[in-house]
């Protein structure tokens, strides 16, 4: 099964699959919805999965309401590289105890799509046997 999977660099990765940070900021929104792979920024590694559940606009009183989510400290939201400001929202992490290796494409920064050896059962989604989240169609 194709699974798109994301870029990130360690500190937010590890965050997120920690159950720390559950809004990774970007600046664009995205509609995709359901199950992805996480990518360690230049490792060429998945190194888990989180379900995206919503996309939100941030204004600044909801940035910086949002500190806990998106764990960016201070007052920063002039110097983020972003005209417009979304949290991607980041639910269910998974990480993996042994990472899977992927082919990465020239030119790829923010998204990639690798095909995973995922078994369907009941709506969930497994990979080695292991839930990485519920199946959501489209």
């Amino acid at each position: 099964m194709v699974i798109d999977c994301l870029i990130l660099i360690k500190p937010w990765l590890e965050k997120i699959l920690s159950g720390e940070k559950d809004m990774e900021l970007r600046g664009s929104c995205t509609h995709k919805r359901g199950v992805i792979g996480l990518i360690e920024s230049g490792s060429r590694k998945i190194k888990g999965f989180a379900t995206v559940s919503d996309c939100l606009e941030l204004d600044k009183e909801t940035f910086d309401g949002s500190v806990e989510r998106h764990q960016i400290q201070g007052d920063v939201w002039d110097k983020l590289p972003y005209k417009r400001k979304f949290g991607w929202i980041l639910k269910n992490p998974v990480r993996l105890e042994k990472p899977i290796n992927y082919m990465h494409p020239w030119g790829a920064v923010i998204w990639v799509k690798v095909d995973l050896p995922v078994e369907v059962k009941n709506g969930k989604m497994y990979i080695e046997g292991r839930e990485i989240g519920e199946r959501v169609e489209g």
